[in-house]
């Protein structure tokens, strides 16, 4: 309980400060016609790394930890105020930004991002500890896609701050920083974090780099009295670093220089360091050389084509990321272009707004769960090349992916009550009969294959048999229906033209065998999916209704005898729902 308290007084200071901000400019803006807001229709966006739910999974030693932290969070913004709370991943947020900054009347017409139909981007997010990646492909309309799931590098600027931590070490020994760090938590109880002081100075200088120039850090305060009273005087300081310059300024054996801290000078007066441009290169070495790979496998995805690579974030204004990554691009195959916005540090702020905008409702209707087909897929070079690659003359490739796990909707995705999918499906030849799975899973992303039970559990299975099989494969539709607590499915069968129905609920347990279920089952599934289509309109008939198909109910069993028992739960939902339609006639 403790937690949540804790939770709900964040919630109330982010909900006051960004309530009060926002109150303040619209009534700058609009003087005598301001009206308040109303609270209720507030959407309050928090914005999270590219792989925040493996974070939040470990956090909660769950599997299911990001399900329990929206329900916790959500509950929560309830307590206080917050009535609709989203959570964007920063990578997709700062897409918007970029595209909306591309399109500013602002913007010379010649670095405008100009995107069409099937086009691809790759962004990167940079930030301090991590860099998110986002590949995006543009359907109609603008809308965007992601063509590979998020990914992301955990590796960012404090990989510099720690190369600089350890250039330290080498000159002043490796237990040099440990040693003053200890000092002053001992010796000044007031200000245990002295070796903050140092590394914010470093912070300061990385972050105000010249191109191709030496730049200076300031050494603090407390370090320099450290390191004056360790060495015996300042000169003794300048002569360690200059020592340490000359050694490495030297030829190898090799006969080349170890360059990499060449012009490594000390002033004794204003206690500056100053790197040379080859000292700072180094610096970064790591992480750009971990950049470089990240993107090389992005780009090798067989799905991944984008025209242009996006940087963005704080990280993206270091003076060696940009220039490093346009050499390797252009050492490619297939070179592309690289694209940074004037304002990378604030994309993310201003991508969050711009995804806010794309809302167009604020429904409340979330999936609780990840449902989705068990089918088989057609294998494309680039997927695992694992156990369940099957050779098959059906496929462009010669080889399909067998138990693949096909998403109708992902757990936490909104949607409106009623609101319709389509999915193909592909009938093989010769079949004499056809099994539809439909799975369940806790988890957002990652499912891959249907029999991993760990991610995911069967839900229901339908059968569907062929008097005739085909001899080409054909395809037919299936239209997904979804509600506020379950799943309602309507197809024509492709060989009866005989349409059909079935329904599943949110909550429903495992079923491993649909043929151990009893046609009375099916009827009652059925029935319930015909009230709920009639509910809307009159609800004082429902009884009614309901009494008259039970007093047909008789005749329709009769109905279902006479058919072929392949085709038997197909022919008697159809007789029923002609039966049901003459009725609602009747009634209206």
């Amino acid at each position: 309980m403790l937690v949540m308290e804790l939770f709900v007084m964040l919630l109330n200071v982010i909900k006051e400060t960004a309530l009060a901000q926002v109150e303040m400019a619209r009534k700058y803006r609009f003087g005598e016609a301001y009206r308040p807001l109303d609270p209720k229709k507030v959407l309050y966006v928090l914005t999270v790394p590219a792989l925040w739910d493996d974070e939040v999974n470990i956090f909660y030693k769950k599997k299911s930890g990001v399900s329990i932290f929206f329900k916790t969070m959500r509950e929560c913004g309830q307590m206080c105020g917050m009535h609709h709370i989203e959570i964007c991943f920063e990578p997709i947020a700062v897409t918007f930004a970029v595209i909306s900054h591309s399109h500013s009347k602002d913007i010379d017409d010649t670095k405008k991002l100009q995107f069409f139909e099937d086009d691809q981007v790759v962004l990167l997010d940079m930030g301090r500890s991590t860099i998110d990646a986002a590949c995006l492909k543009f359907l109609k309309d603008g809308i965007m896609s992601e063509i590979h799931h998020r990914d992301e590098l955990k590796i960012g600027s404090t990989a510099v701050d720690q190369a600089f931590e350890d250039l330290l070490s080498d000159i002043f020994g490796d237990s040099a920083i440990h040693d003053f760090q200890e000092k002053f938590r001992i010796k000044q109880k007031f200000n245990p974090q002295a070796w903050l002081q140092q590394r914010n100075e470093f912070w300061r200088a990385k972050n105000t780099l010249c191109d191709k120039e030496s730049w200076n850090v300031r050494v603090a305060t407390k370090f320099k009295s450290y390191l004056k009273s360790t060495l015996g005087s300042a000169e003794a300081v300048e002569e360690k670093f200059q020592t340490y310059s000359k050694i490495n300024d030297k030829p190898k054996s090799g006969g080349k220089k170890n360059k990499h801290c060449a012009h490594f000078n000390f002033f004794v007066i204003f206690f500056m360091l100053e790197l040379s441009y080859e000292a700072w290169l180094f610096l970064h070495k790591r992480v750009l050389d971990n950049i470089c790979d990240f993107v090389s496998k992005l780009l090798d995805h067989e799905r991944v084509n984008p025209r242009v690579l996006i940087v963005t974030g704080g990280f993206s204004n270091c003076p060696y990321i940009v220039p490093r990554l346009q050499k390797f691009l252009s050492e490619r195959e297939k070179p592309i272009k690289i694209y940074r916005p004037s304002n990378p540090h604030e994309s993310v702020v201003l991508g969050s707004v711009k995804w806010a905008i794309n809302y167009k409702n604020l429904s409340p209707l979330r999936a609780p769960l990840t449902l989705g087909w068990c089918v088989d897929q057609v294998w494309n070079p680039g997927d695992p090349d694992d156990d369940h690659k099957v050779s098959s003359f059906d496929s462009p490739t010669g080889y399909i992916r067998k138990r693949f796990f096909n998403t109708i909707i992902r757990r936490d995705e909104k949607f409106e009550n009623g609101e319709e999918r389509k999915k193909e499906y592909t009938i093989p030849r010769q079949q004499k009969s056809v099994e539809f799975e439909l799975y369940k899973s806790e988890h957002k992303h990652g499912m891959q294959y249907c029999d991993d039970k760990s991610k995911c559990q069967l839900l229901k299975k339908f059968e569907m048999y062929f008097e005739n099989p085909f001899s080409e494969q054909i395809t037919f539709e299936i239209n997904i229906i979804l509600k506020n607590d379950r799943v309602q499915l309507s197809y024509r069968h492709p060989e009866t033209g005989h349409r059909g129905f079935a329904q599943v609920k949110f909550e429903d347990g495992n079923v491993e065998d649909v043929k151990s279920q009893k046609l009375d089952i099916e009827y009652k599934n059925i029935l319930v999916f015909l009230f709920d289509s009639v509910r809307s309109i009159k609800k004082n008939h429902i009884e009614e209704i309901l009494k008259n198909i039970l007093m047909n109910e008789d005749k329709l069993l009769k109905l279902n005898q006479k058919q072929d028992k392949g085709n038997s739960v197909v022919i008697f939902k159809e007789e029923f729902y002609l039966c049901f339609k003459h009725l609602i006639k009747e009634i209206y």
